[in-house]
C-alpha cells in the first residue's frame, strides 16, 4: 500500500491555508486598514491528523475526556497523537485533518504604487510585532489534498 503522506506537498498545502485566510478576511478590516496596506497570512502546520478508512472519521470526530486547548500549540499536538494512536494504520488514508497557526500580519498591498514612508513602514512593524498571539485553526482534506468541508464528505 502506497503511504500518500510521501504526495504531501507542503508548500501547496501552506498557500492553500494562505489562500484562505486570506479570502476570509479580505472584505474584513477595510474600515480600519490605510490603503497602502493588506492582511496577509505566514501560516505554519502545527500537526496533521491523518484520518485510516471509515472509522477513522468517527476517531477524529469523537470527544475526548481530557481538556484541549486550541491556543496552546503543544495541547494541540497532544491531542493529535492521542487520535492518531487510535487509528487502524492498516487502513487506507481517506483524508487528513491540518492543525495550522495562521500568523496573521500587515503586509504593503502591491497595488499600492508608491514607496511606504519612514512612518508607515513603523506601523506595518509595529502591527506585526504585536501578532504573537497563537491562532490555531484547521484544515480537512481528501487524500488528494483537496479540502472538504467536513469530515463526513470523505465517506462519500
Amino acid at each position: 500500500m502506497k503511504d500518500r503522506r510521501e504526495e504531501f506537498n507542503h508548500n501547496k498545502v501552506i498557500l492553500k491555508i494562505k489562500q484562505k485566510i486570506e479570502n476570509h478576511y479580505s472584505d474584513k478590516f477595510t474600515y480600519a486598514m490605510p490603503d497602502w496596506a493588506m492582511l496577509s497570512a505566514e501560516p505554519d502546520i502545527i500537526s496533521i491528523l491523518d484520518i485510516h478508512g471509515e472509522e477513522g472519521v468517527q476517531i477524529a470526530k469523537q470527544k475526548v475526556n481530557f481538556p484541549v486547548d486550541f491556543y496552546n500549540i503543544s495541547s494541540v499536538v497532544d491531542y493529535v497523537d492521542f487520535l492518531s494512536n487510535q487509528m487502524n494504520s492498516q487502513k487506507e488514508i481517506i483524508g487528513y485533518v491540518i492543525f495550522y497557526n495562521k500568523n496573521t500580519l500587515i503586509i504593503k498591498d502591491p497595488n499600492y504604487l508608491q514607496d511606504l514612508t519612514a512612518f508607515q513602514e513603523n506601523e506595518l512593524n509595529k502591527y506585526n510585532q504585536t501578532q504573537s498571539k497563537v491562532d490555531i485553526s484547521l484544515l480537512f482534506t481528501d487524500q488528494n489534498w483537496d479540502e472538504v468541508d467536513v469530515l463526513d464528505d470523505l465517506l462519500s
